[in-house]
Protein backbone atom coordinates (compact mmCIF):
# COMPACT_ATOMS: atom_id res chain seq x y z
CA UNK A 1 0.00 0.00 0.00
CA UNK A 2 0.93 3.63 -0.13
CA UNK A 3 4.07 4.37 1.88
CA UNK A 4 4.12 6.93 4.66
CA UNK A 5 3.89 10.49 3.37
CA UNK A 6 5.56 12.89 5.75
CA UNK A 7 3.41 15.99 5.40
CA UNK A 8 5.14 19.36 5.40
CA UNK A 9 3.31 20.74 8.41
CA UNK A 10 4.40 22.35 11.61
CA UNK A 11 5.78 20.37 14.48
CA UNK A 12 3.82 21.13 17.62
CA UNK A 13 6.76 22.49 19.53
CA UNK A 14 8.24 24.07 16.38
CA UNK A 15 5.01 25.78 15.45
CA UNK A 16 4.69 27.25 18.92
CA UNK A 17 8.28 28.49 18.75
CA UNK A 18 7.72 29.98 15.30
CA UNK A 19 4.56 31.74 16.45
CA UNK A 20 6.56 33.32 19.26
CA UNK A 21 9.23 34.50 16.84
CA UNK A 22 6.69 35.97 14.42
CA UNK A 23 4.95 37.78 17.26
CA UNK A 24 8.32 39.01 18.46
CA UNK A 25 9.32 40.36 15.06
CA UNK A 26 6.45 42.85 14.77
CA UNK A 27 7.19 46.33 13.44
CA UNK A 28 8.50 48.89 15.93
CA UNK A 29 6.49 51.97 16.78
CA UNK A 30 8.28 54.84 14.94
CA UNK A 31 7.50 57.18 17.84
CA UNK A 32 9.65 55.17 20.24
CA UNK A 33 12.72 54.50 18.12
CA UNK A 34 15.91 56.33 19.01
CA UNK A 35 17.91 57.71 16.13
CA UNK A 36 21.67 58.11 15.93
CA UNK A 37 21.37 61.80 16.85
CA UNK A 38 20.55 61.20 20.48
CA UNK A 39 18.63 59.31 23.11
CA UNK A 40 15.26 59.99 24.68
CA UNK A 41 15.31 61.71 28.05
CA UNK A 42 12.00 60.40 29.37
CA UNK A 43 10.51 56.92 29.23
CA UNK A 44 7.39 56.19 27.19
CA UNK A 45 4.30 55.23 29.15
CA UNK A 46 1.84 52.43 28.38
CA UNK A 47 -0.45 54.57 26.21
CA UNK A 48 2.33 54.81 23.61
CA UNK A 49 2.75 58.60 24.08
CA UNK A 50 6.33 59.82 23.63
CA UNK A 51 8.03 62.74 25.39
CA UNK A 52 9.30 65.51 23.12
CA UNK A 53 12.17 66.29 25.53
CA UNK A 54 15.48 64.96 24.26
CA UNK A 55 18.99 65.41 25.51
CA UNK A 56 21.72 65.59 22.94
CA UNK A 57 24.43 63.06 23.56
CA UNK A 58 27.23 61.18 21.88
CA UNK A 59 26.36 59.51 18.63
CA UNK A 60 25.29 55.93 19.33
CA UNK A 61 25.12 52.93 17.03
CA UNK A 62 22.41 51.37 19.19
CA UNK A 63 18.76 51.61 18.18
CA UNK A 64 17.47 50.03 21.38
CA UNK A 65 14.69 51.83 23.24
CA UNK A 66 14.02 50.90 26.87
CA UNK A 67 10.67 51.82 28.38
CA UNK A 68 9.44 51.58 31.96
CA UNK A 69 8.72 48.14 33.51
CA UNK A 70 5.02 48.30 32.69
CA UNK A 71 5.49 48.79 28.98
CA UNK A 72 7.35 47.21 26.12
CA UNK A 73 11.08 46.79 25.61
CA UNK A 74 11.96 46.83 21.94
CA UNK A 75 15.16 46.00 20.09
CA UNK A 76 15.66 45.62 16.32
CA UNK A 77 14.67 41.95 16.41
CA UNK A 78 12.28 41.23 19.27
CA UNK A 79 9.35 42.63 21.20
CA UNK A 80 8.65 41.54 24.75
CA UNK A 81 6.07 42.40 27.36
CA UNK A 82 6.75 43.00 31.02
CA UNK A 83 5.80 39.37 31.67
CA UNK A 84 8.58 38.13 29.41
CA UNK A 85 6.22 36.62 26.82
CA UNK A 86 6.60 37.14 23.09
CA UNK A 87 2.92 36.36 22.51
CA UNK A 88 1.73 39.94 22.84
CA UNK A 89 3.06 42.71 20.62
CA UNK A 90 3.63 46.29 21.76
CA UNK A 91 0.79 48.55 22.84
CA UNK A 92 0.57 50.18 19.41
CA UNK A 93 -2.41 48.85 17.48
CA UNK A 94 -2.60 47.56 13.91
CA UNK A 95 -2.93 51.12 12.55
CA UNK A 96 0.72 51.83 13.39
CA UNK A 97 1.84 48.89 11.28
CA UNK A 98 -0.31 49.68 8.28
CA UNK A 99 -3.61 48.08 9.23
CA UNK A 100 -4.71 44.48 8.53
CA UNK A 101 -1.84 42.10 7.84
CA UNK A 102 -1.21 39.63 4.97
CA UNK A 103 -1.48 35.86 5.24
CA UNK A 104 1.22 34.33 7.39
CA UNK A 105 1.22 37.17 9.91
CA UNK A 106 0.53 36.50 13.57
CA UNK A 107 -2.95 37.47 14.74
CA UNK A 108 -5.47 37.13 17.52
CA UNK A 109 -8.65 38.16 15.69
CA UNK A 110 -10.08 38.15 12.15
CA UNK A 111 -10.03 41.95 12.04
CA UNK A 112 -6.22 41.92 12.09
CA UNK A 113 -6.00 40.08 8.75
CA UNK A 114 -6.40 41.27 5.15
CA UNK A 115 -8.20 38.01 4.41
CA UNK A 116 -10.55 38.51 7.34
CA UNK A 117 -9.54 35.09 8.70
CA UNK A 118 -7.28 34.47 11.68
CA UNK A 119 -6.65 30.72 11.72
CA UNK A 120 -6.51 29.51 15.30
CA UNK A 121 -4.96 26.27 16.53
CA UNK A 122 -6.10 24.92 19.90
CA UNK A 123 -3.35 24.81 22.56
CA UNK A 124 -1.50 27.68 20.83
CA UNK A 125 -2.54 31.16 22.03
CA UNK A 126 -1.88 33.00 18.77
CA UNK A 127 -3.18 32.38 15.26
CA UNK A 128 -2.02 33.16 11.72
CA UNK A 129 -3.71 35.19 9.01
CA UNK A 130 -4.90 32.65 6.44
CA UNK A 131 -7.13 32.18 3.43
CA UNK A 132 -9.39 29.72 5.25
CA UNK A 133 -10.53 28.56 8.68
CA UNK A 134 -12.20 25.38 7.42
CA UNK A 135 -13.36 23.74 4.20
CA UNK A 136 -16.39 26.03 3.92
CA UNK A 137 -14.02 28.86 2.98
CA UNK A 138 -12.51 26.91 0.06
CA UNK A 139 -13.52 26.40 -3.61
CA UNK A 140 -14.76 23.05 -4.92
CA UNK A 141 -11.46 22.18 -6.62
CA UNK A 142 -9.49 22.81 -3.41
CA UNK A 143 -11.90 21.78 -0.66
CA UNK A 144 -9.34 21.07 2.07
CA UNK A 145 -8.23 23.80 4.47
CA UNK A 146 -4.78 22.59 5.56
CA UNK A 147 -1.80 24.09 7.36
CA UNK A 148 1.09 25.11 5.09
CA UNK A 149 4.29 25.44 7.11
CA UNK A 150 6.12 27.25 4.29
CA UNK A 151 3.53 30.03 4.25
CA UNK A 152 2.82 29.78 8.00
CA UNK A 153 -0.90 29.88 7.31
CA UNK A 154 -3.86 27.69 6.39
CA UNK A 155 -4.48 27.36 2.66
CA UNK A 156 -7.05 25.70 0.44
CA UNK A 157 -5.65 22.53 -1.15
CA UNK A 158 -6.77 19.51 -3.14
CA UNK A 159 -8.03 16.62 -1.01
CA UNK A 160 -4.94 14.43 -1.26
CA UNK A 161 -3.89 11.67 1.14
CA UNK A 162 -3.31 13.26 4.54
CA UNK A 163 -5.12 16.51 3.73
CA UNK A 164 -7.27 17.95 6.48
CA UNK A 165 -10.98 17.35 6.04
CA UNK A 166 -14.45 17.89 7.46
CA UNK A 167 -16.19 14.88 5.87
CA UNK A 168 -15.84 12.04 3.35
CA UNK A 169 -17.18 14.21 0.53
CA UNK A 170 -14.13 16.45 0.82
CA UNK A 171 -11.78 13.48 0.58
CA UNK A 172 -13.57 11.98 -2.41
CA UNK A 173 -13.88 15.23 -4.35
CA UNK A 174 -10.83 14.38 -6.45
CA UNK A 175 -12.12 10.98 -7.49
CA UNK A 176 -10.09 9.02 -4.94
CA UNK A 177 -11.80 6.58 -2.59
CA UNK A 178 -10.50 8.28 0.55
CA UNK A 179 -12.16 8.54 3.94
CA UNK A 180 -12.20 11.42 6.42
CA UNK A 181 -11.31 10.15 9.86
CA UNK A 182 -9.79 11.44 13.07
CA UNK A 183 -6.34 9.94 13.62
CA UNK A 184 -7.15 9.54 17.30
CA UNK A 185 -10.87 9.11 18.08
CA UNK A 186 -12.06 12.20 19.93
CA UNK A 187 -8.97 14.32 19.27
CA UNK A 188 -10.79 16.33 16.60
CA UNK A 189 -12.53 18.22 19.41
CA UNK A 190 -9.12 19.34 20.68
CA UNK A 191 -7.03 19.38 17.49
CA UNK A 192 -9.30 19.42 14.41
CA UNK A 193 -6.13 19.48 12.30
CA UNK A 194 -5.75 15.75 13.03
CA UNK A 195 -8.85 14.78 11.07
CA UNK A 196 -7.51 13.83 7.65
CA UNK A 197 -8.17 11.99 4.39
CA UNK A 198 -6.98 8.38 4.54
CA UNK A 199 -7.04 5.10 2.64
CA UNK A 200 -9.63 3.48 4.87
CA UNK A 201 -12.35 4.05 7.40
CA UNK A 202 -12.20 0.56 8.92
CA UNK A 203 -10.79 -2.92 8.23
CA UNK A 204 -13.60 -3.57 5.75
CA UNK A 205 -12.01 -1.07 3.38
CA UNK A 206 -8.75 -3.06 3.31
CA UNK A 207 -8.09 -6.31 1.43
CA UNK A 208 -7.01 -8.79 4.14
CA UNK A 209 -5.21 -5.94 5.86
CA UNK A 210 -5.81 -3.76 8.90
CA UNK A 211 -6.90 -0.11 8.86
CA UNK A 212 -4.33 1.55 11.10
CA UNK A 213 -3.50 5.19 11.91
CA UNK A 214 -0.13 6.68 11.03
CA UNK A 215 0.83 9.79 12.97
CA UNK A 216 4.09 11.41 13.94
CA UNK A 217 3.39 13.22 17.22
CA UNK A 218 5.70 16.01 16.05
CA UNK A 219 3.52 16.87 13.06
CA UNK A 220 0.01 17.79 12.11
CA UNK A 221 0.15 15.20 9.33
CA UNK A 222 -0.90 11.59 9.11
CA UNK A 223 -3.76 9.42 7.91
CA UNK A 224 -5.29 5.97 8.14
CA UNK A 225 -3.69 3.36 5.92
CA UNK A 226 -4.08 -0.35 5.19
CA UNK A 227 -1.22 -2.34 6.74
CA UNK A 228 -0.29 -6.01 6.93
CA UNK A 229 -1.04 -7.79 10.21
CA UNK A 230 1.93 -7.70 12.57
CA UNK A 231 3.71 -4.94 10.63
CA UNK A 232 3.43 -2.00 13.03
CA UNK A 233 6.53 -1.50 15.18
CA UNK A 234 6.58 -0.68 18.86
CA UNK A 235 6.06 2.99 19.75
CA UNK A 236 3.69 3.50 16.82
CA UNK A 237 -0.07 4.11 16.94
CA UNK A 238 -2.23 1.04 16.56
CA UNK A 239 -5.87 0.09 16.14
CA UNK A 240 -5.61 -3.52 17.37
CA UNK A 241 -3.25 -6.16 18.78
CA UNK A 242 -3.20 -7.79 15.34
CA UNK A 243 -1.57 -4.72 13.79
CA UNK A 244 1.44 -4.79 16.13
CA UNK A 245 4.55 -6.88 15.52
CA UNK A 246 4.61 -7.51 19.28
CA UNK A 247 0.94 -8.43 19.44
CA UNK A 248 0.36 -5.77 22.11
CA UNK A 249 -1.68 -2.64 21.39
CA UNK A 250 -2.41 -0.79 24.62
CA UNK A 251 -3.47 2.60 25.96
CA UNK A 252 -0.80 5.20 26.68
CA UNK A 253 -0.52 7.53 29.63
CA UNK A 254 -1.51 10.90 28.12
CA UNK A 255 -1.40 12.97 31.30
CA UNK A 256 1.74 14.84 30.18
CA UNK A 257 -0.26 16.51 27.41
CA UNK A 258 -3.51 16.63 29.33
CA UNK A 259 -5.43 14.72 26.65
CA UNK A 260 -8.67 13.29 28.09
CA UNK A 261 -8.90 10.70 25.31
CA UNK A 262 -7.49 7.17 24.81
CA UNK A 263 -4.41 6.82 22.62
CA UNK A 264 -3.11 3.33 21.80
CA UNK A 265 0.38 2.31 20.68
CA UNK A 266 2.28 -0.92 20.13
CA UNK A 267 4.50 -2.00 23.02
CA UNK A 268 6.33 -4.92 24.59
CA UNK A 269 3.60 -5.98 26.98
CA UNK A 270 0.01 -5.65 28.12
CA UNK A 271 0.56 -6.81 31.70
CA UNK A 272 3.24 -8.34 33.93
CA UNK A 273 2.60 -11.85 32.61
CA UNK A 274 4.08 -10.78 29.26
CA UNK A 275 7.45 -10.01 30.89
CA UNK A 276 10.31 -12.33 31.83
CA UNK A 277 11.22 -13.24 35.41
CA UNK A 278 10.55 -10.54 37.97
CA UNK A 279 10.06 -7.79 35.39
CA UNK A 280 6.87 -5.74 35.37
CA UNK A 281 5.01 -4.11 32.52
CA UNK A 282 5.38 -0.31 32.50
CA UNK A 283 2.62 1.57 30.71
CA UNK A 284 3.60 3.50 27.60
CA UNK A 285 3.27 7.27 27.46
CA UNK A 286 2.54 10.14 25.08
CA UNK A 287 4.51 13.37 25.40
CA UNK A 288 5.89 16.17 23.25
CA UNK A 289 8.83 13.87 22.53
CA UNK A 290 6.56 11.32 20.84
CA UNK A 291 5.02 7.93 21.50
CA UNK A 292 6.61 5.48 23.89
CA UNK A 293 4.98 2.05 24.03
CA UNK A 294 4.87 -0.21 27.05
CA UNK A 295 8.11 -1.88 28.18
CA UNK A 296 9.18 -4.58 30.62
CA UNK A 297 11.28 -3.17 33.45
CA UNK A 298 13.15 -4.79 36.31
Amino acid sequence: MTSHLRRTSAVWAGLLTTSLVIAGCSREDPATTVTDSGTTDESTDSDSSTSNDTTAGPTSSSTDTTMDPTTTTTDPTTTTTDGGSFLTTSDSDSDSSGGPQPNGSACSSDAECESGICYMIPMIPQGFCSECQDGDDCPDDKPSCSIDILQMSAVCTAATLGAQCDNDAVCQSGGEDYYCKSLIPGVEFILPQLKTCGECGDDGDCDAQICNPFLDINSFGGYYECVDPGSVANNELCSSDEACSSGHCDALDTSALGLPIPVNACGECSDDSDCMGNQTCQQGALSMMGFSGSICVA
